[in-house]
């Protein structure tokens, strides 16, 4: 599997994962977009953003996100995802709140 495919893999996953905790994707995600993944040694971390206006437990999302990448990675022989990183922030004067999802190969 090249590093292309590789790539539209995991951003595509992260967009199912916020869609499917009830966020909303935020920006033109493209595994193009050097926004969007980054280098690390041998590790390329792919970064999502998503939008919610209801309440949300940061640890739940995270022990979901490892649970979905663990059933992701039973079909997926040749490469295996990871949590990087869950990040959130709450706008203090609003009810919106934004997700940050990473996962690296």
């Amino acid at each position: 599997m090249n590093q292309r495919n590789i790539d539209g893999i995991a951003v595509r996953l992260l967009e199912i994962f916020i869609i499917l905790m009830g966020f909303t994707p935020t920006g033109d995600w493209d595994e193009n977009d050097p926004s969007c993944r980054r280098d690390y040694g041998p590790h390329r971390v792919y970064t999502l953003c998503g939008r919610t206006q209801k309440e949300f437990d940061i640890e739940e999302l995270s022990t979901l996100l490892g649970l979905y990448l663990e059933s992701i990675n039973k079909v997926f022989v040749n490469v295996r995802f990871h949590i990087y990183d869950i990040d959130a922030y709450k706008r203090p004067y609003g009810r919106s709140a934004y997700i940050y999802v990473s996962i690296s190969t």
